[in-house]
């Protein structure tokens, strides 16, 4: 077996260990908030808030952090072509399975979103180090409801913090 097929049978055990073992009805709310209405409200309409409250450089640069990392995801969407795990492989889709999604699956843009707001909110203090949390939360809430594998949680936070790291430096002056 190839180090591509042991990580892709890994990342398929893991999947059906969060989607099929550990769901459950009295959970699925919570599943469905953090993997869908967690995501919209926070990055569109708290981010567009948040930067034109005050068009400063450091906001238009958070702003362009976000943008920067959805094109970065879209790019790896469109290079990787990774079909979604509940089209094929059994998964439990609490709620008929959220939003119809028809992109790939690898990385997932939502939990790169929110490790990139994660990150620089932690950059710019405050808030403290359990702000971190915030893309586990949404990873879980993907992988729950079905529309993502734990690598493509993994790598998605990976972009976003990445990115969030990149942009939160500092400007000189």
């Amino acid at each position: 077996m190839s180090i591509r097929e042991t990580l892709q049978h890994k990342d398929e055990e893991s999947f059906r260990f969060v989607n099929l073992r550990l769901g459950h009805r009295g959970i699925d709310p919570l599943a469905y908030l953090a993997g869908h209405l967690a995501v919209v409200p926070v990055v569109g309409i708290g981010t567009a808030a948040y930067i034109l409250a005050d068009l400063g450089a450091t906001r238009i640069r958070h702003g362009a952090v976000l943008l920067v990392t959805l094109l970065v995801t879209w790019a790896l969407k469109r290079g990787f072509r990774r079909r979604r795990p509940a089209k094929v492989m059994p998964a439990r889709r609490p709620f008929g399975g959220g939003l119809p999604v028809h992109d790939a699956s690898f990385p997932s843009g939502d939990t790169a979103q929110a490790a990139a707001i994660a990150m620089l909110l932690h950059l710019e203090g405050g808030l403290g180090a359990w702000v971190l949390a915030y893309p586990a939360l949404v990873g879980w809430g993907r992988v729950a409801l079905g529309l993502h594998f734990p690598g493509d949680i993994v790598a998605g936070a990976f972009v976003g913090f990445g990115v969030g790291a990149w942009g939160g430096w500092p400007l000189p002056g």
